[in-house]
């Protein structure tokens, strides 16, 4: 929450003229929302990440928009942009896609969404360099982007943390908590579909029965 915010700011300020101060709080405000969205994502994806590299990498992007803020050099800055973003969305894209162990539909599509801003933010960088007048004019459109790129993270995101509580409550619902085995609920599922393939395949099925004696005790 505190990283969308911080990119609401961000984009207010950039999108509106400001003073020096308030670009240096947009670039500020823009690096909470990169490296705080990295916190988030090895949480999310259970990687242990030192803290002292987000930090150290916020720190390091701050610095260095800060120096292009003060010298009034926009390329320098969106240059910049174009190398921390990359890193950091590039390392979100590798932990939702590679290192999340439960990975759901929806994690997959943030992992692919972050992969896709690196490719544009890559691309604006070498626009800028080869056509500034293309770059110029393709302005407009990154500001839509970036709104759509974010509500896209948002809300699968959420979604991710659905999936998670559904297969939470079906695999409660349908398992013994003491032993982790199928309780007598999904006993009656998998035998009605047992029944069902053994009808429709015409063959035999035979179903074994134990009855242990003094288990009670050990359950």
């Amino acid at each position: 929450m505190i990283s969308f915010l911080a990119y609401f700011v961000s984009w207010f300020i950039y999108v509106f003229e400001v003073n020096t101060l308030l670009e240096i709080l947009g670039a500020v405000s823009a690096s909470v929302f990169v490296w705080g969205m990295v916190v988030f994502s090895s949480r999310r994806c259970g990687v242990n990440l030192p803290w002292i590299v987000p930090v150290g990498m916020f720190c390091l992007q701050v610095l260095a928009q800060i120096y292009a803020v003060m010298v009034s050099d926009l390329k320098s800055y969106l240059h910049v942009s174009s190398v921390f973003l990359p890193i950091a969305f590039c390392a979100i894209s590798y932990m939702f896609l590679k290192l999340k162990v439960k990975r759901h539909p929806s994690d997959i599509i943030v992992g692919y969404a972050f992969l896709f801003m690196t490719v544009v933010i890559i691309g604006r960088s070498i626009l800028l360099e080869v056509s500034p007048d293309l770059f110029a004019r393709s302005s407009l459109y990154s500001q839509i982007i970036w709104p759509a790129f974010c509500t896209t993270v948002g809300v699968f995101t959420l979604l991710s943390y659905t999936e998670e509580a559904q297969i939470e409550l079906e695999k409660e619902s349908n398992t013994d908590l003491l032993t982790g085995l199928y309780n007598r609920r999904m006993f009656d599922t998998k035998l009605a579909n047992g029944l069902s393939y053994l009808a429709e395949s015409k063959h035999f099925g035979v179903l074994i029965y134990f009855d242990l004696d003094g288990f009670k005790p050990i359950n």
